[in-house]
């Protein structure tokens, strides 16, 4: 829950990265359009990694499906996500899901500016506090099972695209 694409690590070297200019270092499924492109990133940068996160928490797939990393890249810079209500089969919070929506704004500018802000957007959620339990039960209920951690490890290879899709 924490990958939102960017990787670094502490060493004896203060701090050396792992990362370096022109190379793209993360897991597909959560990586930002400017951290593909190799751009300056940000705080709207871990904002674009939480949404896809949120995303994939409420739709219960990630934001972009491809059979390899290359597609699932391209999708992030060119592709729209399919709204996490259709995706899901059910109706979810409008607002709720128009908060993820714009985490996923392709433009940094168009995202919230940091996870503060978009912290302050989900506490004033209208619609998402008037989801019942019973609701949210439902909606799951009609959608197929959630993957356990365990389960995802075994069905998606090294680049982060599920097996055979």
């Amino acid at each position: 829950m924490l990958d939102f694409g960017i990787a670094q690590r502490a060493t004896g070297e203060q701090g050396a990265k792992l990362t370096q200019t022109g190379m793209v270092v993360g897991t597909p499924a959560w990586l930002s359009p400017e951290a593909i492109l190799g751009e300056p990133t940000d705080a709207r940068t871990d904002v674009y990694g939480l949404g896809a996160v949120l995303y994939f928490g409420l739709a219960g797939r990630a934001p972009f499906d491809a059979s390899n990393a290359a597609l699932i890249l391209s999708a992030h810079l060119h592709d729209q996500p399919v709204a996490t209500s259709e995706r899901l089969g059910s109706a979810l919070p409008a607002d709720l899901e128009a908060i993820v929506l714009r985490c996923l704004e392709k433009a940094p500018a168009a995202r919230f500016a940091n996870a503060r802000e978009l912290a302050d957007a989900l506490a004033t959620c209208g619609d998402a506090g008037r989801w019942t339990r019973a609701e949210a039960s439902a909606a799951w209920a009609a959608h197929e099972r959630m993957p356990s951690g365990a389960e995802l490890d075994k069905t998606l290879p090294q680049g982060g695209a599920p097996a055979g899709e």
